[in-house]
C-alpha cells in the first residue's frame, strides 16, 4: 500500500506542477488529496477495477465491483478494500463443471466474444 501511494503522489507531480513545489510537502499533497468518501460503487470491468483499485486503496476507501469476476482479485493481501457483488471466475467455473458431471452431459458449447476483458484483445 505504500509503494502504491508513493506512485500515485509522484503522478500527482506531473499532473499538478505546483504541487512538486518546494514549499508543498508530501503530507499537504496527502491532505489535497484526501477524497471525502466512505466508499464507491463501481467501476464494472475488471479492467477498470485494476486501475482504480490501487488509487481507492491507497486512501482507505471501500469499494465495490458489481461485475468484476476475475479471480485476479481473489487476494484480500492486494486489494483489501475492494469487495465484489459477484463471484469469483473460479467459482462460477467449479459450478459450471459441476453442472456438467452432475448431467452426465458428455459435449458442451461455448460462445464468446472477441472484445471482452478474457479474449486478449
Amino acid at each position: 500500500t505504500n509503494l502504491y501511494r508513493q506512485q500515485i503522489l509522484d503522478g500527482l507531480d506531473q499532473l499538478f506542477p505546483a504541487l512538486a513545489s518546494p514549499g508543498c510537502s508530501r503530507s499537504t499533497q496527502a491532505l489535497l488529496f484526501t477524497p471525502p468518501l466512505i466508499g464507491v460503487i463501481g467501476p464494472m470491468s475488471t479492467i477498470g477495477v485494476s486501475a482504480v483499485s490501487p488509487l481507492l486503496s491507497t486512501y482507505e476507501v471501500p469499494h465495490i465491483s458489481y461485475w468484476a469476476s476475475s479471480s485476479l482479485f481473489d487476494s484480500t493481501v492486494d486489494f483489501p478494500y475492494l469487495f465484489r457483488a459477484v463471484p469469483s471466475d473460479r467459482f462460477q467455473v467449479a459450478a459450471m463443471a459441476d453442472l456438467i458431471e452432475a448431467y452426465g452431459w458428455t459435449y458442451i458449447s461455448l460462445a464468446a466474444a472477441q472484445d471482452d476483458a478474457y479474449s486478449g484483445q
